[in-house]
C-alpha cells in the first residue's frame, strides 16, 4: 500500500487541528490554562497588571507556524530556537509588508473567503491601532470559522484567552469584512508550508492517522532530498 500523500489539504487539516487545540475546541481557553501559557510563551501575565497591557492575537500565528517547522526571521517566537528571541511589539508587523515575503491582499470581488490555515488580518483604523491577527478554520455556510488569540482584548481578567468564532464574511465596495473589521492582508497556509525546514510537531492536534502518516513520510522523504 502507498504512503499517503503528503497535500496542501494535508497540511490544512494540520493547521486547523493545531489551533483547535491551541483554542481548547468549543470550550475556550484562559490565560491560565498550560496551552495558552505555551502559545503566549507566558507573556499575557502572570498577574492583572501585565494583562491589560498585552494583546496575544498575533501569538496563535507566530505558535502555529513555529509547529509547523516554519523558522525564519520574521516568525517572532523564543522557543524556536532561531533568529533571537521574541521582539515586542512585533507579533503583528511582521505578518505583512516588507517583513513577511508571501502576505497578500483579498482580491477585489463578492465570493472571496481565506481558505482553513491561512492567518487572516483585519483592522479599520489608519494607523492599524484596531487590527487583529486570527487563523482561519475554513467556511462554515457563508461565515468564517476562526481561531482568536487575544478573545479578551488587552483585558486584567483571567478569561477568555483564546476561542473559536464563527462571523458571515460581507463586502463593502467590493472588500471583505469579518464582523465590522476589514479583512486587509491574508497569509495563504500554501505559500507558508513553503518555508518548512524542521519536522512539524504536532502535539496535542486530533488528526487521522493518514494525516500523521503523510506528514511523517512526507517530512522523511522531502529531509532525504
Amino acid at each position: 500500500m502507498a504512503a499517503p500523500e503528503l497535500t496542501l489539504d494535508v497540511w490544512r487539516a494540520a493547521a486547523v487541528a493545531l489551533c483547535e487545540y491551541a483554542c481548547g475546541s468549543g470550550a475556550g481557553r484562559s490565560k491560565d490554562d498550560p496551552v495558552y501559557l505555551e502559545v503566549t510563551e507566558g507573556r499575557d501575565g502572570p498577574g492583572p497588571e501585565q494583562r491589560r497591557k498585552y494583546s496575544s492575537c498575533g501569538d496563535l500565528a507566530h505558535w502555529l507556524y513555529k509547529r509547523l517547522g516554519i523558522r525564519e526571521p520574521w516568525l517572532n517566537r523564543s522557543d524556536d530556537n532561531s533568529f533571537g528571541p521574541w521582539r515586542p511589539g512585533a507579533n503583528i508587523t511582521l505578518l505583512w509588508g516588507t517583513a513577511c515575503p508571501f502576505d497578500a491582499v483579498p482580491p477585489a470581488g463578492t465570493q472571496w473567503m481565506p481558505d482553513a490555515g491561512d492567518v487572516v488580518l483585519i483592522w479599520n483604523g489608519s494607523n492599524g491601532h484596531d487590527a487583529h491577527v486570527m487563523v482561519s478554520l475554513g467556511a462554515e455556510g457563508a461565515a468564517l470559522r476562526t481561531a482568536n488569540y487575544g478573545a479578551g482584548g488587552m483585558s486584567p481578567l483571567a478569561a477568555p484567552g483564546a476561542k473559536i468564532a464563527s462571523k458571515p464574511i460581507t463586502f463593502h465596495d467590493g472588500k471583505p469584512f469579518y464582523g465590522p473589521r476589514q479583512i486587509q492582508r491574508y497569509l495563504p497556509l500554501s505559500e507558508a508550508i513553503k518555508h518548512i525546514r524542521e519536522e512539524p510537531d504536532l502535539r496535542g492536534a486530533a488528526l487521522t492517522g493518514d494525516v500523521f502518516d503523510a506528514i511523517e513520510f512526507g517530512w522523511k522523504a522531502a529531509a532525504k532530498k
